[in-house]
């Protein structure tokens, strides 16, 4: 749209009257597409907090406190931690930092800012990266309109004080990471979006390009079946647990709305689930970390080597328990990893459509290194924090700050998907590329047969 065509070598003539536009191109849809974004995670967040008001017969928060609420649940799509203080500690003047992500609101918030990147690739035009750069302008606004939220759904020190504010402390999202994890979070997708948008040109449209692209669409299936297949498997549990699915339908026997919202918030964090059990499933390991007076340390409370059972964790009396090993049937869940890996790398080399395995292998391997980057993006995500400050102005002698983390070890996560990666991504490739030769035939000129024979021995 808006081009105009060339006569003869029209080719460089629209290429010639877009350029110029490029660069102011675009901004309207990203504060569209910024805006649409935030109003359908906003409604999203309010469904939550407003079955849980519904689902309350007393002691209900104000309506305001409930909207504020589904407030911070959009923060929490993001990562942006939540931070208390005040009234939660007595007034003694600390407070808390609180970080978790619900990665089905993550996820539903990347497809809509990578749908609004596109749409910003395909008015300003250009090539793959240049799209994919134009794409990535939906970060600025969407980040700024998430700072200026974050002052509407703060619950102020002075309400909190005056009784004002029902059932909540003073807390406020963080206005740092109000705007950090919304804008890298935005434009991450909007460059992919951007860079999607169109056919590959340049270098994306070269024999190396095809095999990055395939590379990447082979990690990002490998991380998707994984997960999936992880929570089947955790679903799959349940028959062997019926304790554990007794207790989680219960609140239905109290009202049909409670029992909604508890399954809403469970579909909200689905992916954090399936995380949990696909990175200790590939050999790493939940943990719990921490730090306090300048040392740290670190707990795996759930691995191949440690299983945490009601009766170990009942037992436990010192800082670093040592649980028991997993009973022998969740030694399965290594089926998850294996069967995403090998599909993963299956599928990079089918899209390379490379002519020989040597080619297909290299690319299922490199489909591993991108599965274990989006393993430890999803690591980092579905990572809880905390972090306490402000208590030693109370308490003389108390330790300036103390922080701690819940989530899987980052470094061995990636460790364990890089190998898993690598090595079932080639397997898989080597696979789908049985029917072609090991390496391209080589050819080989020999002189015509008339000159052959006048060669020869006289």
């Amino acid at each position: 749209m808006g081009e105009t065509v060339g006569v003869g070598t029209g080719a460089p003539a629209p290429q010639a009257s877009r350029t110029p536009a490029s660069t102011t191109a675009g901004w309207k849809p990203a504060l569209l597409g910024a805006v649409g974004t935030i109003l359908v995670l906003g409604v999203i967040g309010e469904a939550l907090a407003f079955l849980l008001y519904a689902a309350e017969d007393q002691a209900r928060p104000s309506i305001a406190d409930t909207a504020r609420f589904g407030g911070f649940v959009f923060y929490a799509f993001h990562h942006v931690g939540l931070r208390f203080g005040g009234a939660a500690f007595g007034g003694i003047g600390a407070n808390v930092t609180v970080a978790l992500a619900m990665l089905t609101g993550t996820l539903v918030a990347l497809w809509l800012l990578a749908l609004t990147g596109r749409a910003i690739a395909n008015q300003a035009g250009g090539s793959s990266l240049a799209r994919g750069i134009q794409g990535a302008k939906v970060a600025l606004p969407y980040a700024a309109l998430c700072l200026g939220l974050a002052f509407v759904v703060r619950v102020p020190q002075s309400q909190a004080a005056a009784g004002l504010s029902t059932g909540f402390p003073a807390a406020h999202p963080s206005y740092v990471a109000a705007v950090l994890w919304p804008l890298g979070l935005a434009a991450v997708a909007g460059f992919v979006g951007g860079f999607r948008s169109h056919a590959p040109t340049g270098v994306m449209a070269t024999p190396w390009g095809t095999r990055l692209r395939a590379a990447a669409g082979g990690g990002t299936w490998m991380l998707a079946v994984g997960l999936i297949l992880s929570f089947v498997g955790l679903v799959l549990l349940t028959p062997f647990a019926p304790d554990v699915a007794r207790d989680y339908f219960r609140p239905f026997d109290q009202s049909f709305l409670r029992g909604v919202s508890v399954i809403l918030g469970t579909v909200l964090v689905l992916p954090n689930m399936a995380a949990w059990v696909l990175f200790p499933a590939m050999g790493s390991c939940l943990e719990i970390s921490g730090g306090v007076f300048g040392l740290s340390g670190s707990f795996c409370f759930l691995s191949y080597s440690q299983f945490p059972t009601t009766h170990a964790i009942a037992g436990i009396r010192t800082p670093s328990p040592n649980l028991p090993s997993p009973p022998s049937g969740y030694f399965l869940f290594l089926l998850a990893p294996l069967v995403a890996v090998l599909v993963g790398g299956a599928i990079a080399a089918r899209r390379a459509d490379g002519g020989t395995k040597q080619e297909a292998v290299g690319v299922g391997a490199l489909a591993g290194l991108a599965y274990a980057l989006l393993s430890l993006a999803t690591a980092v995500l579905s990572t809880i924090t905390a972090k306490a400050s402000g208590f030693g102005q109370a308490f003389p002698g108390a330790p300036g700050a103390i922080h701690a983390r819940v989530g899987p070890a980052l470094a061995s996560t990636f460790l364990v998907a890089l190998l898993w990666g690598v090595v079932g991504g080639a397997i898989g490739a080597l696979w789908e590329s049985r029917r072609l030769p090991m390496v391209p035939p080589v050819r080989i000129d020999l002189p015509p047969r008339d000159e052959a024979w006048a060669a020869g021995p006289r």
